[in-house]
């Protein structure tokens, strides 16, 4: 085997190294910004598993809106709250706070709020017929409360997981397009490149400018600092920037 082959050799294994890293801390992303039920419920509650369940108040908000037409008089005042939640977070943006400052003005305004909407929808659940649209969103609230109230206690995280259904919105446009993907590795394939992608996106880099980048780089770059290349951390080699 020629020199040529060797590094050639050598880039193919650290890349797929990096893959496997890639679709692991992803895969836990969506484990824990997706809505759980069933079997994930009991996985979370397990002692030792160290993972938290982080709500998401769009989801929640959506089926008071979708219960809006049929119970105006019940379900507009709770909206109005949940409208107070996210006006605090439009503050925190136009302010430019950090994580700390997003944390503390959570507190200050978010928590008293999430007080009251507690409140009046445990109120509600007596007053709503369970099968009825009122009665789905109500259940819904109560049953993702404690996790829809992890943002209060980490001002790193969002109020709703809104990026993440943006950053696959194209996935579903073109999703007649890829069905056919020739095998499922394939189809495997197609969802790391895309997950490269939309972290791309998410942090403000040009994606085809970083791929270029990375895969010039992965033969040389040591194994035990791959972190360096993810989109969050990636700073391009002066050849090139």
């Amino acid at each position: 085997m020629g020199s040529d082959e060797r590094v050639w050799d050598v880039g193919i294994r650290v890349w797929k190294r990096f893959l496997k890293i890639i679709v692991t801390v992803m895969s836990f992303v969506c484990w824990i910004c997706g809505e759980f039920g069933g079997i994930e419920e009991r996985v979370l509650s397990e002692k030792g598993r160290g993972l938290t369940e982080v709500g998401c108040w769009m989801h929640a908000r959506r089926y008071f809106y979708k219960a809006l037409e049929s119970d105006e008089a019940r379900m507009g005042p709770a909206l109005h709250l949940i409208a107070r939640l996210y006006a605090v977070e439009e503050r925190a943006r136009a302010l430019q706070l950090t994580a700390e400052q997003r944390l503390e003005l959570r507190g200050r305004l978010s928590a008293p709020v999430m007080e009251k909407l507690h409140r009046y929808i445990e109120d509600l659940k007596p007053q709503v017929l369970p099968k009825s649209p009122a009665g789905a969103a109500v259940r819904y609230a109560l049953n993702q409360w404690k996790a829809l109230n992890v943002y209060l206690e980490d001002g790193e995280l969002e109020i709703d997981n809104g990026a993440t259904e943006r950053a696959n919105r194209d996935i579903a446009v073109g999703r007649g397009n890829w069905t056919f993907f020739g095998s499922d590795t394939g189809g495997r394939t197609a969802a790391i490149l895309r997950t490269f992608v939309a972290s791309c996106k998410r942090n403000g880099v040009e994606p085809f400018a970083w791929f270029r980048d990375v895969l010039s780089r992965l033969s040389a770059h040591p194994i035990n600092r791959i972190a360096e290349l993810l989109p969050h951390n990636w700073k391009p080699s002066q050849q090139n920037a």
